[in-house]
């Protein structure tokens, strides 16, 4: 955890993915909520596009968590913006 940051003039947020991931997947899943919560801020790659690389390289096994914790990522992005 970060303790200390730096001066910026970048916009910065405070993000509880690991807790987040941990409560609500696992915590193996904090990637996926990671990476909603970049998709949804940078808006660099498309949701839909990210959807869809999921679905391709994921296990079928996991495919739903791993969907559902890009979801909620997704859902903190917009919070984080609104």
């Amino acid at each position: 955890m970060v303790e200390k940051i730096p001066k910026t003039k970048a916009k910065l947020f405070e993000i509880q993915a690991s807790e987040t991931a941990e409560t609500a997947f696992g915590a193996k899943f904090m990637t996926l909520v990671m990476l909603g919560i970049l998709t949804g801020l940078t808006k660099a790659v498309g949701k839909e596009s990210m959807i869809k690389a999921i679905r391709e390289t994921v296990s079928a096994k996991t495919i739903k968590t791993n969907l559902n914790a890009f979801e909620k990522g997704s859902t903190l992005a917009a919070e984080m913006l609104s």
